[in-house]
């Protein structure tokens, strides 16, 4: 069991895209997965809100927009956790911290992105000091646009700060906004697509990484 918080304190860098999906991907897995919406936004709850309207159950969704509310999830009942973080609240970014085994931090790729996004590194660092268990953490890219120069130096950068970076990727694909349109994963909305492929390739690397 573990529970994954995939955190960044700049907006846009597709956060939900990515929590929605793997927590998909996890569940087609065969895992029971609890994925928690922690954004006062809200949007990963819309979207579940959107499956139910279909008679989807899995991945189970719930809404806890507050930093007391992260505290009491029951992390033995499910295989895995997956926290939608809020992109603006210190104290829900924290709380997620507090109880994570393992921190994804989606980065558009850009270097200038990853060094945007150093608060919440800075956070996980801090927390790794306080902690007498492990806390894993890696930088995910998102929204890549082919080969891309920018998608080649954002490696160069996380090296400079010394983060590691998944190697499987999102890239920027209509068929994520489609799916999450239609409350659906982009595996269920084209399960032989380059989306749902991808995702499966982070599926997988983020099974190994949270062993």
């Amino acid at each position: 069991m573990a529970v994954i918080a995939i955190l960044n304190s700049k907006g846009g860098s597709g956060k939900t895209t990515l929590a929605i999906n793997l927590a998909g991907g996890l569940a087609a897995h065969g895992k029971n997965i609890l994925l928690v919406d922690s954004d006062p936004q809200g949007s990963t709850t819309g979207w579940s809100f959107t499956r139910e309207e279909q008679g989807i159950t899995q991945p189970n969704v719930r809404s806890m927009p507050q930093p007391e509310t992260l505290r009491t999830i029951d992390k033995e009942a499910y295989d895995h956790v997956i926290i939608d973080g809020s992109a603006r609240l210190e104290e829900l970014l924290t709380a997620a911290l507090r109880i994570a085994d393992a921190v994804l931090i989606p980065v558009r790729p850009s270097p200038l992105d990853l060094y945007a996004s150093r608060e919440v590194i800075e956070l996980v660092w801090q927390e790794q000091k306080t902690r007498d268990r492990p806390l894993r953490y890696a930088v995910c890219v998102t929204q890549q646009i082919g080969g891309s120069i920018l998608a080649r130096e954002i490696g160069g950068a996380a090296r400079e700060l010394g983060v590691p970076l998944l190697e499987a990727r999102m890239h920027h694909r209509l068929d994520y906004v489609r799916a999450a349109q239609l409350g659906m994963t982009v595996q269920e909305y084209q399960p032989l697509g380059k989306a749902a492929q991808e995702t499966e390739q982070l599926v997988c690397e983020l099974l190994n990484f949270v062993k």
